[in-house]
C-alpha cells in the first residue's frame, strides 16, 4: 500500500478488479452489465449533442453509427481491428450473426476471450492485424461492417513508421473480393504524422485510387461505402 492510499481506497480498488472479474467470467452478470451501459447511451449521446458534438464522440455515438451502417447495407458480420477491452463487441453482439476481432495486446485479449468464452458468435484473434486480417478475409462470402480502431500502445514496438497499420489494413481489403462491405476507420482526427499516424491526405489518396468508394467524414470516423455504379 501506497503511503498516501487509505485503507478504504486499498479495499475499494480490490473490488473494483473483482467486479471486473465476476463481469468477464460470468455471462448472466456479463448481460447485466451490457443493459446497463445501452440503457445509459441516451444519456451519453444526448449530452454530447448538447455539447456541440466533440471529438472524440462517446462510445455509445460509435455503437449507434456501426448499428445505422449495419442496418442501411443489411450486414450481418462485424469485422473489428483493436478489441482493447471487448465493449464495443458487447455493444454490438446481437446487431450481427458473427463477430471478428483482432488484438494485439496479448493481456487484452486473454481478459475478452474469457469474458466472451461462453458466446459462440464471436471470434478473437492474438496479433497483428496487418498480418491476421487475410485469414479472416477468406472466411467471407457476404457483405461486411469493417471497424478499424487498430493501432500500436505505449510499450508496444510498431513494425513500421506508424503507430496504426491502416495503410496495410485497407490494402488487404482492397485485395479481396467486392462483397459490397462497409469501412468505417475510428479516430480521423488523429491522421497527422505528429501522432504516429499516417496523414490523412495520404489514406484519402489511396481510398481514391482504388476508386469503388464513396466517402464521408463525420463524427471523427472515415466512412467507406461502396460506390454506385452510374445508370445507364
Amino acid at each position: 500500500m501506497l503511503p498516501s492510499e487509505t485503507h478504504s481506497s486499498v479495499v475499494y480498488k480490490k473490488l473494483k478488479r473483482y467486479a471486473k472479474v465476476l463481469i468477464w467470467y460470468t455471462p448472466f452478470i456479463e448481460r447485466v452489465y451490457a443493459w446497463h451501459r445501452q440503457r445509459h447511451s441516451k444519456t451519453h449521446i444526448d449530452r454530447w449533442l448538447a455539447c456541440g458534438k466533440p471529438v472524440p464522440p462517446p462510445h455509445a455515438v460509435k455503437a449507434e453509427v456501426l448499428r445505422h451502417y449495419a442496418a442501411t447495407y443489411h450486414l450481418r458480420i462485424l469485422v473489428e481491428t483493436g478489441t482493447q477491452h471487448g465493449h464495443m463487441l458487447s455493444a454490438l453482439k446481437k446487431v450481427f450473426t458473427r463477430l471478428y476481432s483482432i488484438e494485439l495486446d496479448p493481456v487484452c485479449y486473454k481478459n475478452v476471450r474469457r469474458r466472451f468464452h461462453f458466446n459462440r458468435r464471436i471470434e478473437l484473434f492474438c496479433g497483428d492485424s496487418a498480418n491476421l486480417l487475410p485469414e479472416i478475409l477468406a472466411r467471407l462470402h457476404e457483405p461486411t461492417l469493417f471497424w478499424l480502431d487498430g493501432h500500436y500502445n505505449p510499450g508496444q514496438k510498431s513494425p513500421g513508421k506508424f503507430v496504426t497499420p491502416i495503410l496495410a489494413e485497407l490494402t488487404h481489403i482492397f485485395a479481396a473480393p467486392r462483397l459490397g462491405n462497409v469501412i468505417i476507420i475510428d479516430d480521423a482526427r488523429l491522421f497527422h504524422e505528429r501522432f504516429g499516424y499516417p496523414p490523412l491526405a495520404e489514406v484519402l489518396s489511396m481510398i481514391e485510387q482504388d476508386g469503388g468508394w464513396d466517402m464521408l467524414i463525420q463524427d471523427d470516423s472515415l466512412r467507406l461505402v461502396p460506390k454506385l455504379e452510374p445508370e445507364g
